[in-house]
């Protein structure tokens, strides 16, 4: 945006609204590696797509980064600039959207979209070597309890973890339904 400030890369100017569910996490790395690795566990959970138990349908995920006033969608070059970023500054909290979009594909085989659930994610760095993964449901239906989004975001940061050759993350514990 020419003559425009953007802000921080994952700092929402927006209040967080009150968390619904939240997992505890520890970690034997730097928050400024795990701060890295978060954004590219949400790069990696975009565009993530699988097939929900209760009803004939799939949901495909889309991720969004804050960036002051709004939320883009991670791609690699966000993956980039948040690298960039990290080298100079440390974040005292993270914010990402995450949109569910749910589908079901007729018996002519074309896809019909149903609804869609849109959550707010926040994580804060409560102290070194450990964060605190909140989430608010924002709007939508609510096929995927909040519980299960957490843990399908811990997986993918896990993969990044694994990917980096670090210790595996702890999860304290986990609420909310």
């Amino acid at each position: 945006m020419p003559g425009g400030s953007r802000g921080l890369l994952g700092v929402s100017d927006h209040p967080f609204p009150p968390a619904q569910a939240y997992a505890r996490i520890s970690f034997d790395f730097s928050t400024r590696v795990f701060q890295r690795l978060l954004v590219k566990a949400f790069h990696r959970l975009n565009g993530y797509t699988f097939t929900l138990e209760i009803e004939d349908a799939y949901c495909r995920i889309e991720a969004g980064i804050a960036e002051g006033g709004s939320f883009i969608s991670i791609g690699q070059e966000e993956v980039a600039r948040f690298e960039q970023q990290a080298r100079f500054k440390i974040l005292p909290y993270m914010d990402f959207l995450v949109h569910a979009a749910y589908w079901r594909v007729l018996d002519d085989g074309k896809a019909r979209p149903l609804w869609g659930d849109l959550q707010r994610v926040r994580v804060v760095f409560v102290e070194e070597g450990s964060a605190e993964l909140q989430i608010c449901h924002l709007k939508g239906t609510r096929r995927i309890p909040l519980n299960d989004l957490i843990m399908l975001i811990l997986q993918h940061l896990e993969k990044e973890v694994d990917k980096a050759k670090l210790a595996p993350i702890e999860v304290k514990e986990v609420r909310g339904h």
